[in-house]
């Protein structure tokens, strides 16, 4: 009787492990949410179809691939740190960039926990996430537009800090100040839709010589800045002379003003003193323009 009891136990428990595996399996096939399973190399062992999806592949071209070929170069090396946190900590979290089928950039918002293969007795990672593309995407166009005239399309005033702070004090940037000449007698005499207009051709006038990292900044009203990437003396006077070279085909006159930023100097620093000599040079002009009179 215990024999056949110890039998008929054994039966009901393997029931209900075979029951319970169906269900986890028909969750795991059917869940709206991104779930896979990898081993502690970064290996993945097994991905839902909803995590197949989100990358544009079939389950079994994922089966068994290195995690590390579906992330970007740059990011592969942050595989080896997120893996030795898991097993040390037995859960991690975070965002992770995947590369999906079509060469676009997925972005899985991710929480893993530490877990034992029953079979094989070796660690694993269950991974839970979410496909957050479309939410960091809109974060980034709202950030770029938060850094753009809506205007002239020009980098604004609040991109100085940033790049400042992306670049720091040793950028070497070469800054030119613009200030155009007699724009209020534009808005004045032609109404703002002219002035938006003049303002519009200008920025295209300023941004047609400079170079690929080169910026254009509307620092607001009819001010413009022009810093050039990696600047020294002659590269700062080169670009100068041929804005001036081409002064009389621009929208509306201007006078300008340049300085170059110093090693260790921040950037509003050298912003200054490209005003000051702005200033300088409307000053001169003015007296020039008295000199021609008198005479």
């Amino acid at each position: 009787i215990g024999a056949l009891q110890d039998v008929t136990e054994r039966r009901q428990a393997t029931q209900a492990l075979a029951a319970s595996e169906r269900k986890y399996r028909k969750l795991f096939d059917n869940s709206l949410g991104l779930i896979c399973i990898h081993d502690m190399q970064g290996t993945l062992l097994s991905v839902n179809p909803a995590a197949a999806r989100s990358l544009g592949y079939p389950v079994r071209a994922l089966e068994q691939r290195a995690l590390h070929t579906l992330m970007p170069v740059p990011q592969q090396a942050a595989l080896s740190a997120y893996l030795a946190r898991l097993s040390a900590e037995g859960s991690a979290s975070g965002v992770i960039d995947l590369l999906a089928d079509d060469g676009g950039v997925r972005y899985w918002k991710y929480h893993s926990a530490l877990d034992t293969d029953l079979d094989t007795g070796q660690p694993q990672a269950l991974v839970h996430a979410q496909d957050i593309t479309i939410e960091h995407e809109q974060g980034k166009q709202l950030l770029e537009w938060s850094f753009t005239d809506p205007l002239t399309g020009c980098r604004n005033r609040r991109y100085l800090a940033q790049i400042d702070r992306d670049r720091g004090p040793d950028a070497g940037w070469g800054c030119i100040a613009f200030d155009l000449d007699g724009f209020k007698q534009v808005n004045d005499t032609w109404g703002h839709q002219r002035g938006d207009e003049v303002l519009t051709a200008t920025a295209r006038f300023l941004s047609a010589p400079l170079r690929g990292e080169d910026v254009l900044v509307r620092l607001g009203g009819d001010e413009f800045l022009v810093l050039l990437a990696q600047a020294d003396a002659a590269l700062l006077e080169r670009a100068v002379q041929e804005y001036l070279d081409r002064a009389a085909i621009a929208p509306i006159a201007f006078s300008l003003g340049t300085a170059l930023q110093a090693p260790g100097e921040a950037l509003d620093e050298a912003l200054v003193r490209a005003d000051h000599a702005l200033y300088a040079w409307r000053r001169a002009r003015r007296g020039q323009t008295a000199r021609r009179h008198d005479d």
